[in-house]
């Protein structure tokens, strides 16, 4: 599967992990490492980045139900900004290339053990969906609270409700919703993972989360684990 990684390549570390803990003949690991935060230029920003709370408060219009409430408006950061022209730039190369399901990872997105035979699975299940998240993201409360549901069985493909995003370590998408989703990146205002929740909304995406997380984040403290105790766990 083509996997593409969304990098800052400041952080060399990250990509020697992602090389390690990526290691399989089953990935073909790509690296998108253009527009680091350091060399956007403020032509190229202001050709994509619509700082307008106006536009910030509509997109915002899927989470006034939400029980986390709406967020508040605010310029975003260049460190936002660079890592939604990676994930512009990844979802260009997803349209263009052979594969019908890709994968997107961020660079300190870590693989739970059997990732592959575990992804394998995934993408062999017969069920229609556009979009899959199959990483942790905030944690399995978020998504207890989310989906609304008490308890989640282990190995679960559940559909998740408008606003469908839970952070983007790590995603599957699928050809053909790329290329719908590519026109809605020509403009963004919103921090990635509410961008895409609000393009999800408008293209009325099937939307997946699986209960059984196959990617953590690395550079997160899910408080149960200790960091080096963490990584250790994981591979």
């Amino acid at each position: 599967i083509d996997t593409y990684v969304a990098h800052y390549t400041k952080l060399v570390k990250r990509k020697e992990n992602i090389k390690k803990n990526l290691s399989d003949e089953f990935i073909n690991l790509l690296f998108e490492e253009n527009f680091d935060q350091e060399i956007l230029n403020q032509k190229t920003i202001d050709k994509y980045y619509r700082n307008d709370k106006k536009i910030w408060d509509q997109k915002c219009e899927i989470y006034r139900k939400s029980i986390w409430g709406t967020p508040s408006y605010r310029e975003l950061t260049l460190g936002e900004i660079s890592l939604i022209f990676k994930a512009k730039n990844i979802i260009d190369q997803i349209i263009k290339s052979e594969s019908l399901i890709s994968l997107y990872v961020e660079d300190d997105a870590i693989p739970v053990f059997n990732y592959v035979k575990k992804l394998k699975k995934l993408i062999a299940v017969d069920i229609s969906w556009d979009v899959m998240f199959i990483n942790y993201g905030v944690g399995k409360q978020f998504l207890r609270k989310k989906l609304n549901k008490n308890f989640l069985l282990p190995g679960q493909i559940l559909e998740l409700p408008v606003p469908s995003s839970n952070c983007t370590e790590a995603i599957l998408f699928k050809k053909n919703s790329a290329k719908k989703i590519a026109p809605f990146l020509e403009s963004f205002t919103l921090p990635l993972d509410y961008e895409l929740a609000y393009i999800f909304a408008e293209l009325d995406l099937k939307v997946m989360t699986t209960t059984s997380p196959l990617f953590y984040q690395g550079s997160k403290n899910y408080n149960i684990f200790k960091k080096d105790k963490y990584r250790g766990s994981v591979r």
